[in-house]
């Protein structure tokens, strides 16, 4: 199965997580991690697919992916080692 192509940049990748339940928000692509969005009503609901994917398919203006943790990823936990 393929996740990622180039021409689509990480629309396929965002998609993936997405189908899996895990709210995603798209980032800056600069190093500094930082939203792209004001994220914080995305905390306790999901951020709409329609959003979602017009950040992903635009190769002009790259996004990096985002991942919401808690109720609104089905209480999902991210540990850092």
């Amino acid at each position: 199965m393929i996740i990622y192509h180039s021409n689509k940049g990480n629309l396929l990748i965002a998609q993936k997580y997405y189908e899996a339940g895990i709210n995603i928000i798209p980032l800056k692509c600069n190093g500094s991690k930082q939203p792209k969005i004001k994220f914080s009503k995305y905390l306790t609901q999901r951020f709409p697919w329609y959003q979602v994917s017009g950040f992903f398919t635009s190769l002009g203006n790259p996004s990096g992916i985002g991942v919401l943790c808690g109720v609104t990823s089905g209480n999902l936990e991210v540990l850092d080692f």
